[in-house]
C-alpha cells in the first residue's frame, strides 16, 4: 500500500497509510534509492487514515539482489 512520510528519528519513522497494519507485522518500505525493513509498534485512527510508527530494524540500498539474503522474504508477508 502507498503511504506517506511524515516523520523520521534514528531509529524509527512515523507513517500516515489509508488502512490500519496490526502492532507487530513487518513491513518494507521501499523508495527509489532505500529498502527499510521495520516492525509496526504503533497503528491509531488519524482522521479519513492512520498514523502508523515503525521501528526501523535494517536500511539497505534499493538494487540489493534477492538471492543474497532470502530471509527478507518473511519481511515481505503483508497483513
Amino acid at each position: 500500500m502507498e503511504g506517506h512520510v511524515t516523520d523520521v528519528s534514528g531509529s524509527g519513522m512515523r507513517l500516515r497509510l489509508p488502512l490500519p497494519v496490526p502492532c507487530g507485522a513487518p513491513v518494507e518500505i521501499r523508495d527509489k534509492d532505500l529498502l527499510i525493513l521495520g516492525q509496526v509498534s504503533r497503528c491509531v485512527p488519524d482522521g479519513d487514515a492512520y498514523t502508523a510508527g515503525i521501528r526501523v530494524m535494517e536500511t539497505l540500498p534499493a538494487q540489493v539482489d534477492e538471492s543474497v539474503e532470502p530471509r527478507r522474504e518473511a519481511v515481505r508477508t503483508r497483513s
